[in-house]
């Protein structure tokens, strides 16, 4: 998927975009598996991103989180 970005009708991945970004992104499926980890995973936790694509989010939540965590995915499911 692209989406234009200027008005010259110049076009950018949204993957590029996250690849690029310095931050830690993961994209977490219904169920809770970790789909997609970017780049800036990969450089600031040391990960290899192919080791976490299919395990549970939850791997990575502290235990004193997980009910937080919880919490925020079932709240995040419930919206369109």
């Amino acid at each position: 998927m692209s989406v234009p970005a200027r008005p010259s009708g110049e076009w950018i991945d949204p993957e590029a975009v996250l690849e690029g970004m310095p931050d830690i992104v993961f994209v977490i499926g219904p169920d809770g598996s970790i789909l997609y980890v970017n780049r800036g995973g990969e450089l600031r936790l040391g990960w290899q991103p192919e080791a976490w694509i299919g395990r549970s989010v939850m791997d990575i939540v502290h235990p004193d989180d997980i009910p937080v965590a919880l919490s925020s995915i079932v709240s995040m499911l419930g919206k369109d």
